[in-house]
């Protein structure tokens, strides 16, 4: 295991683990993390408690369904749009704003696990692909600059005992392949007025509103509900 603990900049300028993977790696709450290389792979845990700046596109694998924890800010570096990719059967977990100073340019977690988004704003140039069950444990925003697609391929709940609104900002389409709020309701969901919306699962279910501002095409035959009358707006 690696623990950086410095209130400086922490830079990884070559690949980490590639040969023979650390058990975990973590840097401390000071400072930031600049990542500068294609790949970080660990066994377990990789936890990032300062600011994360991205220098490339990069990749954070874990084999052994560690958790991949961002509990500040992510960003690409200045002038620049990286794309990341979260690669683990474990929890993944946005704490902080992610692109809201430099956006990344694309984000990417892998079908295993969960991701976890405590965060207002997750701001990307153009997709946004969840791949795994997402948890909107805050009130959050998804907003994809340049008609980005933002895809939700696992179920999409409120964290447990929470009931979160979820909005997603882009010109280009959103689609929903799985069941939504099914176990824990959202609050509220929301679509803007560019792009579509496609809805490929049997239900998507809210405690109030749900406005559908852009084109909504549905890929199988769905139920939307409400349980508090709240209104459904297409």
């Amino acid at each position: 295991s690696l623990l950086v603990n410095t209130s400086g900049t922490t830079t990884f300028n070559g690949v980490v683990g590639n040969t023979d993977r650390l058990s975990t790696l973590t840097t401390d709450a000071g400072g930031s993390t600049v990542i500068n290389t294609s790949s970080i792979k660990t066994v377990s845990d990789q936890t990032y408690n300062d600011a994360v700046k991205l220098d490339t596109n990069t990749t954070l694998d874990s084999s052994n369904s560690g958790n991949v924890a961002f509990n500040s800010t992510l960003d690409s570096v200045t002038g620049e749009t990286n794309s990341l990719l979260v690669n683990t059967s474990g929890t993944t977990t946005f704490n902080g704003l992610v692109g809201n100073t430099d956006r990344l340019q694309t984000l990417t977690t892998n079908a295993g696990g969960s991701t976890v988004i405590n965060t207002s704003n997750i701001n990307t140039v153009t997709d946004q692909t969840y791949n795994d069950a997402l948890l909107v444990d805050a009130n959050t925003t998804l907003d994809s600059s340049t008609n980005g697609n933002v895809t939700f391929n696992s179920t999409v709940d409120s964290t447990t005992g929470e009931t979160n609104s979820l909005l997603v900002n882009t010109a280009g389409t959103t689609t929903f392949n799985n069941l939504v709020g099914n176990t824990d309701r959202l609050s509220t969901l929301t679509t803007n007025a560019g792009g579509s919306t496609v809805i490929n699962t049997s239900s998507v279910k809210t405690v109030t509103d749900q406005t559908y501002n852009d084109a909504v095409k549905l890929d199988t035959n769905t139920t939307l509900d409400s349980n508090s009358n709240g209104n459904i707006t297409f």
